[in-house]
């Protein structure tokens, strides 16, 4: 797992535990809530982001961004159910689409978004879609090769749940001092 920010193995082991139990609960019960995780330096704290509606998701998750940045200087946001668009490295930040959901490009992906202070970012997403076969629903994981370029950074993904959630971020952590 490559990345420029600098977190101890043990805490990217927990992070990819977590994303595990997403993807379990995918499978199991078609999604989950979105998990947002602010990393300080003996613990984290989690918050669940839940009983949203679909008006109320992306405020919400720009909420828990905001909380999450000032608590710690390290921010996760572990999603799943989200909709995403992956860009070719010459496509950059495109604007969205009125919604992904109906945007035949698009992808559904279980998502683990990290970012610090200094504006530092990963993402690694788990990509699926679903099979259906009269009453019963499938999830199939894909390769993210099979779906266009994967994205390696807050720049190269277009997913209006995990902006909103960089948003909040960006918005509570303060400038760097001008020297």
């Amino acid at each position: 797992m490559r990345s420029e920010l600098p977190l101890p193995q043990q805490v990217w082991e927990a992070l990819y535990g977590l994303a595990a139990e997403a993807r379990r609960q995918v499978e199991k019960d078609g999604g989950m809530n979105p998990i947002v995780v602010a990393i300080g330096r003996e613990q984290a704290i989690v918050m669940e982001a839940s009983h949203w509606d679909e008006a109320s998701k992306h405020e919400t998750m720009r909420t828990a961004g905001a909380i999450a940045a000032r608590i710690s200087p390290m921010a996760v946001a572990l999603v799943a159910d989200i909709y995403y668009l992956a860009l070719t490295p010459s496509e950059g930040a495109a604007d969205f689409p009125p919604s992904l959901a109906d945007d035949p490009r698009s992808v559904e992906a279980v998502c683990l978004a990290v970012v610090d202070r200094r504006g530092n970012s990963f993402v690694r997403l788990w990509p699926y879609r679903r099979e259906v076969h009269g009453l019963d629903v499938r999830t199939v994981w894909l390769d993210e090769g099979e779906v266009g370029h994967p994205p390696q950074d807050a720049g190269s993904i277009v997913s209006p749940v995990v902006a909103s959630f960089w948003q909040g971020v960006d918005e509570a952590t303060p400038p760097p001092h001008q020297g």
